[in-house]
């Protein structure tokens, strides 16, 4: 009698566990995890961005509109696997989770 109160109390958690939305896991996982670059940039001018792990990225003249001008321009890496996962980063392709081999 015992031993079947425990099983049916021990099932009745885990589906009550189940059954109530995670709060945790965003709040782990999350790219506010990762370190953020400012970067002031005149949307008037071609301008090339040098970021601290070595990425270049260029923004033509004209391909971002604002109504101020310089604007701000926040940049957050993630490149190493520790860092993707940190950030609860994933890469879809038509809703679907690519992968390697």
């Amino acid at each position: 009698m015992r031993k079947s109160l425990l099983i049916i109390s021990l099932l009745a958690g885990i589906v009550y566990a189940c059954n109530q939305q995670d709060q945790t896991a965003p709040h782990l996982l999350s790219t506010g995890k990762l370190p953020t670059q400012v970067f002031s940039i005149d949307i008037t001018k071609d301008t090339t961005l040098h970021t601290k792990n070595g990425a270049l990225i260029r923004i033509p003249h004209g391909a971002l509109s604002s109504g101020t001008n310089p604007v701000q321009l926040e940049i957050k890496e993630a490149y190493s696997m520790q860092e993707i996962l940190k950030a609860g980063l994933t890469t879809m392709s038509n809703g679907q989770a690519l992968s390697t081999s």
